[in-house]
């Protein structure tokens, strides 16, 4: 539709981010693109193609009437999540200046009163800092602390307002649509509440945060099963050099009673790396990488045990001597 030369005029309609009439629409579609309108499955699909378009338009006007609507400091209503705000990400902490404060800054605005931060992008920025500081807790009071960081720091409230402004230049570019299309199921009223939500997890995702708890969830699946497939040895480099020379003499690896707590029982082991693995083609593939070979140089480099190091240089506790004895002096005696 979009590369279409003689349908401009209702792709503007269909792309305006407001929501348009449906059967008005599809006809124009229809008579502009020369379909066959008695094609039942053809018009089928093609008002299935619109449904989602239209709604992913009134999700947009919502947030467009969002980003629209300035905070007020006399309605109760954007007061109150402001204040929600506060205690979310400071819970324990009340503010002792009252609603004008540069307490704010604790949070990151950047003076006495939030409202002045608001100008840009409405009561939408306060929605998604809302969303983000009430479902997501711990990960906005946990950005919050990195945002205080001595050398690192950031106004948090600020950059929350800057990733929301990003958000209305991908609405506007409908590069966002796609992640809408599954929540037009029903296009009722819930399902443009649901599309919102959408957004302010997508919103979250942007603050470096997770956005579902799926993600979470999937990605500590994914630590588990990486954190049982190797295992590390907390070993240095004298007792790996202990190991390879035992392994020299014998002529057999290192062997190792089966343990349920390791890698394949214990019985698939990488004595240079100090590793465990969970089977023979895992460890096959692990001697080739380069960790594994940059380990093996800094074994075969190192031509002395710590204990010889340290004897070498004089400093064994039997031979070690200050360099300079300590003089005594007779007036250490009064």
């Amino acid at each position: 539709m979009a590369l279409s030369t003689q349908m401009v005029q209702t792709c503007n309609v269909v792309f305006d981010n407001e929501p348009f009439p449906m059967d008005a629409t599809l006809h124009d579609v229809a008579t502009r693109a020369k379909l066959d309108e008695r094609d039942a499955t053809l018009m089928v699909n093609v008002r299935s193609c619109l449904q989602r378009c239209n709604f992913v338009n009134k999700v947009y006007a919502r947030v467009c009437a969002l980003k629209n609507q300035a905070y007020s400091s006399l309605e109760p209503e954007h007061e109150e999540m402001l204040e929600q705000l506060w205690a979310n990400l400071k819970p324990d902490t009340r503010r002792e200046g009252g609603r004008i404060t540069k307490e704010w800054g604790e949070i990151g605005f950047q003076g006495t009163d939030p409202m002045s931060d608001f100008r840009g992008m409405g009561l939408f920025s306060l929605v998604q800092l809302n969303h983000f500081a009430k479902s997501y807790r711990i990960e906005a009071q946990h950005a919050l602390g990195e945002s205080n960081h001595p050398t690192r720091w950031y106004p948090f409230a600020v950059t929350g307002i800057n990733i929301t402004a990003f958000m209305i230049e991908l609405i506007d570019e409908r590069l966002l649509d796609v992640k809408l299309y599954r929540h037009a199921a029903n296009g009722g009223y819930d399902a443009v509440d649901t599309g919102l939500k959408q957004l302010h997890d997508i919103y979250v995702m942007g603050t470096g945060r997770s956005g579902s708890g799926r993600a979470r969830a999937h990605a500590k699946k994914k630590q588990y099963k990486r954190g049982h497939a190797t295992k590390n040895r907390s070993r240095d480099i004298d007792q790996i050099q202990d190991d390879l020379r035992a392994e020299k003499v014998t002529g057999k690896s290192t062997a190792f009673e089966e343990d349920e707590d390791l890698p394949g029982l214990g019985q698939f082991y990488c004595t240079p790396c100090g590793r465990h693995f969970i089977d023979a083609k895992t460890r096959d593939v692990h001697l080739k990488t380069k960790v594994h070979k940059r380990r093996l140089k800094d074994v075969a480099q190192k031509q002395y045990t710590q204990n010889e190091a340290m004897q070498g240089a004089g400093k064994g506790v039997e031979t070690y001597k200050p360099a300079r004895p300590k003089e005594i002096h007779d007036m250490d005696d009064l």
